[in-house]
């Protein structure tokens, strides 16, 4: 995982600490390392939306409204997720995985969002809601009338 997170190698080693002599097949071991990369996604995404709480002045009923709806485009995301958030914003065909990042100048999880936020004409509805630094560095958006 781009991030950090965990991977097939770190998976095996925690089997063998825990001795469980269990063979597993590289199915289970696959899904092992998916079930503990969202687990570890959802704990990024939470500390960055604590992070931010702790320093921001947004009413506690305008969080209220959109904390489901927030968008964290931090520096480690890999940069088709960091598009595919963005994609995600409209029922518009529109394939992240026909962006040629390279020959867009894309070089950061940053500039990959907006580079897709740019391209589906969303940029008016963007809202960005501020920056914090931990755990990674990480600006934080939602869109504005997103239907729900």
């Amino acid at each position: 995982m781009a991030c950090g997170g965990p991977d097939i190698t770190a998976v095996k080693l925690s089997l063998k600490q825990l001795n469980d002599t269990h063979a597993d097949s590289e199915e289970d071991l696959g899904n092992a390392v998916e079930m503990q990369a969202n687990a570890f996604r959802y704990a990024i995404a939470e500390a960055y939306l604590d992070n931010f709480l702790e320093q921001s002045s947004l009413p506690a009923h305008e969080w209220e409204r959109i904390r489901d709806d927030v968008l964290v485009a931090h520096e480690r995301l890999p940069l088709d997720e960091a598009a595919y958030m963005a994609a995600n914003e409209t029922a518009e065909d529109f394939d992240v995985e026909e962006i040629d990042f390279a020959a867009a100048g894309v070089t950061t999880p940053q500039q990959a969002f907006m580079h897709a936020v740019t391209k589906q004409n969303l940029v008016r509805r963007l809202k960005y809601l501020g920056a914090v630094s931990e755990p990674f560095a990480a600006k934080l958006y939602y869109f504005d009338g997103t239907p729900h």
